[in-house]
């Protein structure tokens, strides 16, 4: 930031607050809700819902989108916003009384959170490409 100021931090400051509005994305408010199937193996993207308007819950969207249908007879992995769906993989929640999971229970939600993790990797990478991510 020297090159472009000659004065304090302050005057720097100052300068970087008024051209920061300038350089940013200006934020989409009514951007479509997407449903990406990510093959976990290959990471490669294996299916795509229909865009779905405004804010909605995941459990609808996945109806709706045409993606279910896609993705049937595929074991499917989400997290728990896809409750509702039976055909849905989600991790086991802990009990109502606090008690811990059995360790079967652990166990699967490891490698659940493992599968999900590669996957989420993915969908960041491809959120590196602007035409991707537009």
């Amino acid at each position: 930031m020297a090159p472009i100021s000659t004065g304090t931090a302050k005057h720097t400051h100052r300068v970087i607050d008024t051209l920061a509005p300038l350089l940013a994305l200006a934020p989409v408010r009514k951007r479509p809700v997407e449903q990406i199937a990510i093959d976990a193996s290959t990471r490669l993207v294996i299916a795509v819902g229909d865009p779905q308007p405004g804010t909605r819950n995941d459990t609808i969207v996945y109806r709706t989108s045409g993606i279910a249908e896609k993705l049937d007879g595929r074991p499917v992995m989400a997290d728990g916003g896809y409750r509702g769906n039976p055909e849905v993989i989600m991790p086991y929640r802990k009990p109502a009384d606090g008690t811990d999971l059995p360790a079967w229970k652990e166990a699967l939600n490891v490698e659940h959170r493992t599968v999900r993790a590669g996957v989420e990797h993915a969908l960041a990478r491809m959120k590196c490409f602007k035409s991707l991510r537009d």
